[in-house]
């Protein structure tokens, strides 16, 4: 949108500046100088129209742009109002895997991990995926999950040696023991529509603060879509990679949960 914006205003400008020149000359040289046989004021005339037209093109597509962000962020902050009323958020039971397996798969592509992996990780620890659903029904709308590490697996995803693709049971602490997990890995988040998404996402964010409470300080992520990524970068996440420039996908980022209290 911005470099839409900033075209617009380039086009239009040098379409400004030529149709002055234009009028200058239309005013007071009535014969102006030919360029190839053609006067320069009827050149001007053209090229003026030009930019013209494509700064005005440029400008739609900025507005266009600007009202599709519009209507997305009013109905995530519509949404972030009411979906407390609409949905709730449970550890899912085993029966809900082979569901959000598919519905990982559907989303994010082959770089799920298998659904024999996701029912050993459940197993382990049965509050790593949380199923949204609308309150007092039983279709699962999104889910998200929050796997809690140990120190040694933390310190992988730190230095973005594991990935969630690869992380596994013996890197998972157990709920069976109520160990305290060192840090969390956010592996994923999804939804049916925009009001389940905007539910999931609040209900993520209260568990951050249930993590802050319990002085989990740590949480880690990997986005691989834009708006897993543009979800992470509001919450205050930040590449672990200090080196890095901007933000790309496919790195891992991380959230000091102390930045939630200032917030």
């Amino acid at each position: 949108m911005k470099k839409h914006f900033t075209n617009a205003a380039a086009f239009l400008g040098v379409g400004a500046g030529i149709f002055a020149i234009f009028s200058i000359l239309f005013l007071y040289d009535k014969h102006a100088t030919s360029v190839l046989g053609l006067r320069l004021d009827y050149i001007l005339l053209s090229l003026g129209s030009l930019f013209f037209f494509l700064g005005f093109i440029f400008l739609w597509m900025s507005a266009t742009h600007l009202i599709k962000w519009g209507f997305n962020e009013t109905t995530l902050y519509v949404i972030d109002i009411l979906d407390c009323w609409h949905f709730e958020a449970c550890p899912a039971s085993e029966d809900d895997l082979e569901k959000i397996h598919e519905m990982a798969c559907n989303l994010f592509g082959e770089d799920v991990s298998p659904i024999t992996e996701m029912k050993s990780w459940h197993k382990r620890n049965n509050k790593i995926f949380w199923a949204v659903r609308r309150k007092n029904e039983t279709e699962l709308m999104g889910y998200f999950c929050v796997i809690p590490l140990l120190k040694r697996a933390a310190k992988l995803v730190e230095k973005e040696d594991l990935t969630g693709a690869h992380i596994s049971v013996k890197h998972i602490t157990s709920s069976q023991h109520n160990s305290k997990p060192y840090a969390i890995y956010v592996g994923a988040i999804a939804a049916k529509n925009l009001l389940a998404q905007g539910a999931a996402m609040n209900h993520l964010t209260s568990f951050f603060q249930m993590m802050h409470s319990s002085k989990v300080r740590n949480i880690y992520t990997r986005p691989v879509t834009k708006i897993g990524l543009k979800r992470s970068l509001e919450r205050g996440f930040k590449p672990v990679d200090k080196r890095l420039e901007d933000t790309p996908l496919n790195r891992t980022y991380y959230l000091n949960t102390d930045a939630l209290t200032t917030t």
